[in-house]
Order: structure tokens, then sequence, then C-alpha cells
């Protein structure tokens, strides 16, 4: 037995030594940016001498070093975590009235809104697709990448690298002597930004700096139609009580909105739905409010709504359609007092004219205010339409985008392009014939 335990504790000595057993002797880190801005290209060697590391000269703190290797060294995370990101209960309850003021700095936040903000930030599990989604996508004009060489003192190297453009650049891809592989730890990202000089490029987002910001973001974002449904339930005085007691708020919208019939002025706008209507179609609404975002008037939404609606589906060839063709969307377009706004008006009668459809402009300018400007939604296909519906049951097709428009092919018609639109001013007859 004495035999055996001297010759394993001969084999112990011969064995090398584990790489992770091994001390840090350099790191050097390529840390860049490109998009919309300079350029950033900034690099950082960090070496060891007599047992103190130094960069540029100066001494750096080895702890720092040993929290890199040490992340390195933990088992690989194949998925986000919270715990590993920080993101635990007892953050979100520290940082959940900050997060809140810091949204609100520039922007008006109602007593609703925020009693809605604070009970959501404080549950970790009604924040965790929020939390997780702040880790997720891409966007444009932004390309960070970070790669970092990290050599043993057996003269073994990891490389380490990201060009993921969310906080902490998740996940890491990590090529070592052991083999390679893909860890979404964010120690790593937090060692790294603690070896990088203040101002490098892509420390902060590695450090998490502006993560409480973020994450505040992402929770309006995530939650935008409910988000503006309270800010009216507090800012749109008893106008909103006329309206809920007649229709179902689908959704809210931001008060500043521009399109093809809004003009960007202050208006609340929602989408209503009308249980008078078939399940397919929805009211869409841009109303006046005052300067405190209080609802004007909606007297005119009232008393002409009926008569709009019922305009909609007289055409018998469009209601056909409807029934034949359930994923259909239709919205009814309802702009401070009527259904073709001002704006849409003039700029539907100028395209017209522009383009030698003189007589529909004039059938159309003689009776504006009693039309009812749709825009419809072939949802799934890709195929968007508008049409404003005379009082006598004709449409007439002003644009559309996609291979078809409804019961027709794109080629049937004679268009011309309106800012990306097929514009077309053909007449249907109410029984589905093209008259012009």
């Amino acid at each position: 037995m004495k035999r055996i335990a001297v010759l394993a504790f001969a084999l112990t000595l011969l064995a090398p030594a584990s790489m992770w057993s091994q001390e840090v002797n350099r790191v050097e880190i390529a840390s860049s940016w490109g998009g919309l801005g300079e350029p950033r290209n900034d690099h950082v060697t960090i070496i060891r001498e007599s047992g103190q590391f130094y960069r540029d000269g100066r001494s750096v703190d080895g702890a720092a070093v040993e929290a890199l290797r040490q992340a390195l060294e933990a088992p690989p995370l194949a998925s986000l975590n919270l715990e590993n990101l920080g993101l635990t209960q007892s953050w979100l309850i520290h940082n959940a009235s900050p997060a809140l003021e810091d949204y609100a700095k520039d922007r008006d936040v109602t007593p609703r809104q925020r009693t809605f903000f604070l009970n959501k930030f404080l549950s970790v599990q009604a924040m965790k697709p929020h939390l997780l989604a702040v880790f997720g996508g891409g966007w444009t004009d932004d390309f960070p990448e970070v790669k970092v060489v990290v050599t043993l003192s057996s003269g073994e190297m990891l490389r380490i690298s990201s060009k993921e453009q969310p906080i902490f650049m998740l996940p890491w891809g990590v090529e070592s002597p052991e083999g390679p592989f893909v860890t979404y730890n964010a120690d790593i990202s937090r060692a790294i930004a603690a070896l990088l000089p203040k101002g490098a490029a892509n420390r902060d987002r590695l450090a998490g700096t502006r993560l409480r910001a973020v994450i505040a973001n992402r929770l309006v974002q995530d939650s935008w139609s409910e988000w503006n449904q309270l800010e009216a339930e507090d800012t749109s005085g008893p106008g909103l009580s006329e309206i809920e007691a007649r229709f179902t708020i689908r959704e809210t919208e931001g008060r500043y909105l521009s399109s093809v019939d809004v003009d960007g002025r202050a208006s609340w706008n929602a989408k209503l739905t009308d249980k008078r209507l078939p399940a397919s179609m929805v009211i869409g609404v841009s109303l006046p409010v005052d300067e405190d975002g209080r609802l004007k008037d909606v007297e005119p939404l009232l008393t002409k709504v009926d008569s709009y609606e019922a305009l909609a589906l007289s055409p018998v060839w469009f209601r056909m359609y409807l029934v034949t063709n359930p994923k259909t969307e239709v919205e009814i377009r309802f702009v401070r007092d009527r259904s073709l706004s001002l704006k849409a008006g003039e700029d539907l009668l100028n395209d017209l004219r522009k383009h030698g459809k003189e007589s529909v402009a004039r059938e159309l300018e003689a009776q504006q205010e009693r039309c009812v400007f749709l825009e419809v939604n072939d949802k799934g296909e890709g195929r968007w339409s508008r049409w404003v519906v005379l009082p006598d049951g004709r449409m007439v097709l002003w644009h559309f985008q996609g291979g078809s428009v409804l019961n027709w092919r794109a080629a049937e018609f004679s268009s011309w392009d309106f800012f990306g639109w097929h514009s077309v001013g053909a007449v249907i007859a109410s029984d589905g014939r093209r008259i012009e």
C-alpha cells in the first residue's frame, strides 16, 4: 500500500498543471466601435512583472485580472441567467424608483403610469420577459467588437471575442486549449470592462452602465398600448368616459402622430372596436386635445360614426369580400371631425388632378365631409390599400401595395408612385364593377 501511495504522489508531481491553476501573464484587449460618429479603436495590454500587473507603466489591480480568470474558469452558461446578469429581486427593489425617475426625467408620466411602472418593476416574475428582451435583437449603425487574448504562465492562450450589440455583449465565443465554447457569462463582460481605461470603446456597454435606464425604456416599450391607455385615463377628461360608453378601446397610440391623414398636432390617437361592426373592423381615431391632453370635443365622433359605419359596409362586393376573407382587417378612419380628414382630402384631390383624374376629384371635393376613408390590410398577404367610399356606395381606390388589391390584380390598374405606394384613382361601383 505504501508503494502505491508513493507512486500516486510521484505521478501527481509529474502531471501537467491544470490550465486554470496557472497564473495570468498577459492580457491584450482590442475594443473597437463603428457606426454613426467617429470610429473608435482602442488597444490595451496588461503585463505581469514581479507579481504585479501594469498597463502603460501604471499599476493595475490584480483582483481585476483574477476576476477575468475566474469568469473564464466558470462553467459556460448556455443561456441568459438573471442572477448572473445581476438582475435579482433585490436589484429590482433597489432600482425601481430610480429607474422611474430616469425615465420620467424628460417625459410627462401620469400617476397611473407611475403605479403601473413600479408594480411591474418590483416583481422579478413580471419583469422577466422585459429583462431578457434587453439582451436580444440588434439595430443599425452600431458595430461594436471586442477581442481579448489571455496568456497564461505556460504560454497557453485563451481568445475571447464578441460583436454583439446589447449590454454586456453576450454571448462570448472562447477559444481555449481545452476546446472552444460559447458562454452567456456576464462576469466576463464586467471583468473586461474593469480592465479598460475610462472612455475606451465599449467600456460602458460591457460594464452595464446604462442597464437600469435601458430596462426602464424596454418595460414601457413592451407595454406601449397599455401605457398610452393609462395616460389617456389620467389626462383625457370626461370625454373618454363618453367614448368608453359606446366603444371598446383596443389600443391607444402616441399623442403626436403624422401619417397620410394626421398632421402631427397633439391628438388622442386610438383604435376602437364597436360591437355593431364585424370583428375585422376597427375605428382609428385622432381627436383634438387641449394643452393638458384632455379631449376637447367627442361629439362629432359620437354623432357621425353610425352613418360612417353604415356607409363603409354599404358596397355589396366589399361586404362579401370581408365575409370570404375573414383575415382582412379594415380601419375606418376618423380625424378630428370627419372620416376623410382635411389633410388626406387635400392630398387626394391634388394627387388626382395632377394625374388627369379631374372628374373624380370634382365629385370627391363636392361631398368630402360625407365620405368614409378606409385603410385595408389583407393580413398575412402583404397587401395594403386605401379607399374612399362615396355617399352613394361607390369606392375610389387611392393607394395600394402588393401584387394585388382585393379582387383585382395590380396589373389591371394604371398607377403612379405616391411615396412608395401605387396611386390609382379608380372608381368601383357598389356591385364591384370598375367604372373608371
